[in-house]
C-alpha cells in the first residue's frame, strides 16, 4: 500500500521558500536559518525531513561538492527542463555557479568518444576562483608588489 504524504502547513513553507530561492543554492543550515527568524519557525529535522520528501518529489536538485560540508538544494519549476549544466566552486568564498557552455558540451563529448566514459554534468564540479575573489587577489597582490617596492626603495 502506497505511503500518504500529507501537505503540512510546515512543507508548505518550506516548499514557498525554496521556491523564491530558484536558480539560487541553498544550504539546509541557511533554510534553517531562515525558519529560525521567521515568524513561524520550522524545526532543523522538520526541515531536513522535508527537504529529502521535495526532493524525492523532484521538486529539489542535491548538490554535493567535495569543498562543502553540506549538500546545497535548488528548487527545480520544471524539473524536467532542467538542462544539462557543469558546476564551478570557487575555492575562497565557495559560490557555486551553473555554466551551460557549449565547449563544456564538447569536452563531455570528447571524454565520451576517446575515453569511453559518460560523464554526468549535474555532477560534475570544477574548482578555481570566482570572479570577484580574482579580482579581490588581484588587488591584493598589487598592493604587496607596491610593498614589496617601497621597501626596496628604503633599503638602496
Amino acid at each position: 500500500m502506497p505511503k500518504t504524504t500529507y501537505s503540512t502547513r510546515q512543507r508548505e513553507a518550506l516548499k514557498l521558500f525554496m521556491k523564491r530561492t530558484a536558480g539560487q543554492h541553498i544550504s539546509a543550515e541557511e533554510v534553517v536559518g531562515h525558519f529560525a527568524r521567521s515568524a513561524e519557525p520550522i524545526g532543523r529535522a522538520t526541515i531536513y525531513r522535508n527537504l529529502k520528501k521535495l526532493e524525492q518529489d523532484g521538486l529539489l536538485q542535491r548538490y554535493t561538492t567535495g569543498n562543502r560540508k553540506a549538500a546545497c538544494f535548488q528548487y527545480l519549476e520544471a524539473p524536467e527542463e532542467l538542462p544539462e549544466h557543469f558546476h564551478l566552486m570557487c575555492e575562497l568564498c565557495g559560490s557555486l555557479q551553473h555554466v551551460e557552455c557549449s565547449a563544456l558540451g564538447e569536452m563531455e563529448e570528447h571524454i565520451k568518444e576517446s575515453h569511453d566514459f559518460k560523464v554526468n554534468p549535474l555532477r560534475t564540479v570544477m574548482y578555481g576562483l570566482c570572479h570577484e575573489c580574482m579580482r579581490r587577489s588581484d588587488k591584493d597582490t598589487q598592493h604587496a608588489d607596491k610593498n614589496v617596492q617601497h621597501a626596496d626603495k628604503e633599503h638602496r
